[in-house]
């Protein structure tokens, strides 16, 4: 069955630039611009008027500028792409922006050369955006099986480039009783299985694939298969389902490792919860990790100094989403004084 377009609302003071993205999304069938503002002061009464299903939101805008924008937008709920020619080694106004409640920044194109990707990435964080908003439970799979024992404590982890080493060493350091882990790795889907076989020798505790209904277990770590994004959703106040879906990729990635990531910032029971992001190439992890520190979860990247490839885990301290930069060979036990605390 096919979908429903996703409806986006354009906030520019650029009538050319809204021209431009409008004739580029006429032929999408995946987005339907059905609103355009022009001047800043009119956004929010056109967003309650349109009731669009993301808001693609310039940053830089006469009058009222986009930071106050975003602000106003927070309490719609309402997921908010912010576009903007800020320069890429201007950090410090990506993390503002998304600290007040932008889903994503996406570049404005510099040469008609960059618009096709432009428009491209842009797609992508928006269908990404409506799929964070609408992460939400599933009815229960009767094939789910029973946790052993009771435990609120979750890991989760990814990994990209050089993730077979950092994957190894991390969990070669847990115990049996170690907290439930969830991981996804950037892996060719054929080789996952062995990879999770080759990690289930090497370590004290049991890897395997996650299945759709799984329920993560301590001393049991559950890897993401080829092809599928993994996410979790919660049943009742304690109970932590695994789900698997084919949904376009995302970061270029399927399984990602922002869709685990938002949707346990949707779950997150405050320190219960650590997000970690290992060695890797791109952005993957960046945005769902910061979602996970502002729902009060614990986050962690590996130290540049052990890292195969920084990308992932710079990308993700770039967005201020690391509360701590640990080495390689201590983070599990940084893991585990974290619940003995």
């Amino acid at each position: 069955m096919n979908q429903s377009p996703i409806r986006i609302l354009l906030v520019d003071d650029s009538k050319a630039f809204r021209s431009a993205l409008k004739r580029q999304f006429r032929t999408s069938s995946v987005v339907d611009v059905v609103g355009e503002v022009g001047d800043a002061m009119k956004t929010i009464e056109t967003v309650l008027a349109v009731k669009p299903d993301v808001v693609v939101l310039d940053l830089n805008m006469p009058g009222v500028n986009g930071f106050e924008i975003l602000t106003q937008l927070r309490p719609t709920k309402i997921p908010t792409i912010v576009v903007s020619g800020v320069p890429k080694e201007r950090t410090d106004l990506v993390q503002a922006a998304m600290k007040r409640g932008a889903f994503a920044l996406v570049r404005k194109p510099q040469t008609s050369a960059e618009t096709k990707a432009f428009v491209s990435t842009l797609e992508e964080k928006i269908t990404a955006a409506v799929r964070f908003a609408n992460v939400s439970a599933a009815p229960i799979d009767m094939s789910a099986k029973p946790a052993v024992g009771p435990d609120n404590r979750l890991v989760v982890i990814g990994a990209s480039t050089g993730g077979t080493r950092a994957l190894t060493t991390v969990l070669s350091g847990f115990g049996e009783d170690c907290p439930p882990i969830v991981i996804v790795q950037h892996m060719m889907p054929s080789m996952l299985a062995l990879f999770a076989s080759q990690l289930n020798s090497a370590c004290a505790i049991t890897v395997r694939l996650a299945e759709k209904g799984d329920v993560p277990q301590r001393g049991t770590a559950l890897l993401a298969p080829g092809g599928q994004h993994l996410l979790l959703s919660r049943r009742g106040k304690s109970r932590i389902v695994c789900e698997l879906n084919t949904d376009a990729k995302v970061e270029g990635q399927r399984p990602a490792v922002d869709v685990l990531f938002w949707s346990v910032a949707k779950i997150a029971s405050r320190k219960n919860i650590v997000g970690i992001v290992l060695t890797g190439m791109g952005r993957d992890g960046a945005s769902g990790l910061l979602k996970m520190r502002e729902a009060g979860c614990t986050t962690v990247i590996e130290d540049e100094r052990d890292c195969v490839v920084f990308g992932m885990p710079k990308a993700a301290l770039d967005l201020g989403a690391a509360m701590k930069i640990e080495r390689l060979s201590k983070i599990s036990s940084f893991v585990t004084s974290h619940y003995n605390d």
